[in-house]
């Protein structure tokens, strides 16, 4: 537990196999609050890319990833601890659980659903590289039918 005031205090908690690191904000006092009181949030890694590290299983469809990011419903919302109520945008974590479960941690453990980010970004780019492929076919065709009609 550690922090700089009465009002800030943080605990960290490494699950007894080392996979996951989690951290939550809690008040003076709440130590021993459930999770639904006090969520955990899961840390995350650095995505380690690293040939060496990997067995290697073939290409990935860019088209599968551009329909999982079709298939994403975007939202606006508050956050509703946010005193604010500022506004944000983006996904909810049991919607695209539903898409492709490696997009999200479970909420299991740790009282809330989190977005695992590695999975979307990679996504994201293959899902950037097939719509840049599709600009490329839908270019040539069109400088095809300009050279028709010269």
């Amino acid at each position: 537990i550690t922090g700089y005031d009465t009002n800030r205090r943080q605990m960290y908690f490494i699950s007894a196999n080392g996979a996951g690191f989690y951290i939550r904000s809690i008040s003076e006092g709440a130590y021993n609050a459930s999770a639904s009181t006090y969520a955990w949030t899961q840390m995350q890694a650095v995505g380690t890319s690293d040939i060496n590290l990997k067995n290697v299983l073939g290409d990935l469809d860019v088209n599968e990833a551009l329909a999982n990011i079709n298939a994403m419903e975007f939202k606006r919302f508050t956050y509703k601890d946010d005193e604010s109520a500022a506004e944000r945008r983006g996904v909810i974590a049991q919607q695209v659980e539903n898409i492709d479960p490696q997009y999200v941690h479970s909420a299991e453990g740790v009282g809330k659903m989190t977005l695992d980010l590695n999975p979307l970004l990679m996504d994201a780019l293959a899902a950037i590289k097939a719509l840049s492929a599709k600009v490329d076919v839908l270019n040539a065709e069109i400088a095809e039918l300009k050279g028709a009609g010269s």
